[in-house]
């Protein structure tokens, strides 16, 4: 059982798809820039969080 610390959801279930808490990273109250996503060309989901092809990784504490 891993549970992001982000949006709360369950990294090892295979319905979790992306992190909707990990969209963007806040610079100010008005400015934000995109968080990179794990590829979409991608075969399989990301080795590090599980988030599927296309997602927003779910950060990972280590």
């Amino acid at each position: 059982m891993a549970i992001c610390h982000a949006c709360r959801l369950e990294m090892s279930d295979e319905g979790t798809t992306t992190c909707p808490a990990n969209d963007c990273v806040r610079i100010t109250a008005r400015n934000h820039i995109p968080t990179v996503r794990y590829p979409r060309d991608e075969t399989q989901r990301c080795p590090d969080c599980n988030v599927a092809p296309g997602g927003h990784h779910c950060p990972v504490r280590g």
